[in-house]
């Protein structure tokens, strides 16, 4: 499996749905709670070809297409965590991609999202605010060509998460 390292920083102009996120984020909750899935036999699901999926498929289809991700993400994928008066940022794991789609789905729910990523397997890191993802190719993950040919805010993430990179 491959990993992606990902900084999600959270904030909502109401206090007690951002600790209701924070709380559920460490009961290994976060989207099954804020964005549920249906009950899959009620309902019709697609995969990406626009083709209705069987009942044993819907599940990872769903999850893929609301979430960005095929697992819930929380407290078990965690590397650090920090709360501060009205901001809940949090750095963790998902596999392959960043969970964008969940992004979009807790915007949707009232909450501003900043989010960084970087996959060091498949070469790629980027960002994610106010709707819209930006990708960066990473060509040569030296400190060197990352600083020079990528934006500082990118480059920074990229650092920060190297140390975890070699514990793979």
């Amino acid at each position: 499996m491959s990993t992606c390292f990902n900084r999600m920083i959270l904030t909502h102009d109401k206090h007690e749905a951002l600790k209701n996120a924070i709380d559920l984020w460490n009961e290994n909750k976060f989207l099954e709670t804020l964005i549920p899935e249906p009950n899959y036999q009620d309902v019709v699901v697609y995969d990406f070809a626009q083709n209705p999926v069987d009942l044993q498929n819907a599940q990872y289809f769903w999850r893929l297409r609301n979430w960005g991700v095929k697992h819930d993400i929380g407290k078990t994928a965690e590397i650090d965590m920090g709360t501060f008066e009205g901001i809940f940022a949090v750095d963790f794991e998902s596999p392959w991609t960043p969970p964008i789609n969940a992004y979009k789905n807790l915007e949707k729910k009232g909450f501003k999202v900043e989010a960084f990523f970087y996959e060091p397997k498949i070469s790629y890191a980027g960002r994610y605010f106010q709707g819209i993802e930006e990708k960066f190719d990473v060509k040569d993950n030296s400190p060197n060509w990352v600083k020079s040919n990528l934006p500082r805010y990118i480059a920074v993430v990229i650092e920060h998460f190297s140390r975890f990179v070699t514990k793979q």
